[in-house]
């Protein structure tokens, strides 16, 4: 995925775009695209902050960063990763497309020429985004861990009860 981004940085740059990009640990070609829009590094500490200011995310489909994608109310396209269990990632991308927060294709579809012009299609279509970002705005629950709260304590209580009878 990251070779695919560096490809297709260049004509994303010529619209004035800036890329932040996340290249992991162990990217060996991290350093073969060089231009004064494009800052790399192996992590951010604050990918929520990022995403704040970003127009898209390009990303994996995990649920940690699906929840900040909702919370940020970040438009995004999404490449679930090929490897992960169950496909579960998969699975995670389609709820964001079917709200329509997000773009999904799976990495084995992807060329740098489609990858480039599917961001060119949002960085040039700025209604587009904010709808995306209404909807992913949609998708946050924030008060999910008092649901959870609740949802323990009543199982809780039910299985007193149940003992008790």
């Amino acid at each position: 995925m990251n070779q695919l981004v560096r490809s297709a940085a260049p004509a994303w740059f010529e619209a004035g775009a800036w890329v932040i990009h996340q290249t992991g640990a162990n990217d060996a070609a991290a350093d073969n695209l060089q231009h004064d829009h494009y800052i790399h590094r192996p992590f951010f500490d604050s990918m929520a902050a990022l995403f704040q200011r970003a127009d898209v995310v390009i990303s994996r489909a995990g649920a940690g960063t699906l929840t900040e994608l909702a919370f940020t109310h970040t438009p995004s396209l999404l490449i679930p990763y090929p490897f992960a269990a169950e496909d579960h990632q998969a699975y995670n991308a389609a709820a964001f497309a079917a709200a329509n927060a997000a773009l999904v294709c799976r990495q084995t579809d992807l060329t740098p020429a489609s990858l480039q012009e599917m961001v060119l299609k949002l960085i040039h279509n700025p209604e587009r985004r904010q709808q995306m970002a209404e909807a992913a705005a949609s998708l946050a629950i924030p008060d999910s861990a008092e649901q959870l709260a609740s949802l323990i304590r009543q199982s809780l209580m039910q299985s007193e009860q149940s003992i008790k009878n």
